[in-house]
């Protein structure tokens, strides 16, 4: 019983590092995602509802803190385990998510795609239109 509970604990701490690990790497994914949000996609930073003045240097602050506690994880004498556990993990989903990816098409990007080619036939229209009652032949007709 007590080697069971050794074992299970060796494991615990081994999942618990790794979900530490895991959090902090998905904190520093969102501040650069909220560094570059304004510049890379000014629209949708334009549309959101809240927004704070500050937003990059908290997420500065947030990249920096939370950068510097994973160096802090990753140097602890129990931490490999988790790490390793933590990149198999991301190796996994990652093939996970391209085969999925080439399977189901990601159905936004397929709406964007009509959408922007829906707006471009009315905008050739639009112009043919103009064209069209602008020409001196339609106009003699009427």
């Amino acid at each position: 019983m007590a080697i069971s509970i050794i074992l299970l604990a060796k494991a615990f701490m081994d999942a618990v590092m790794m979900i530490n690990m895991a959090v902090l790497l998905i904190f520093i994914t969102i501040s650069i995602a909220a560094l570059v949000l304004p510049y890379k996609h000014p629209e949708i930073y334009k549309k959101a509802q809240f927004k704070i003045r500050a937003l990059p240097v908290i997420a500065l602050i947030g990249l920096i803190a939370s950068s510097l506690f994973l160096v802090f994880i990753l140097r602890l004498p129990d931490a490999m385990p988790g790490f390793l556990l933590l990149l198999t993990w991301i190796a996994i989903g990652s093939v996970i998510y391209i085969y999925t990816q080439e399977k189901h098409q990601m159905h936004w990007r397929l709406h964007k795609q009509q959408r922007k080619e829906g707006e471009e036939a009315d905008k050739e229209l639009i112009k043919n239109l103009i064209e069209t009652e602008n020409n001196p032949i339609v106009k003699k007709k009427k």
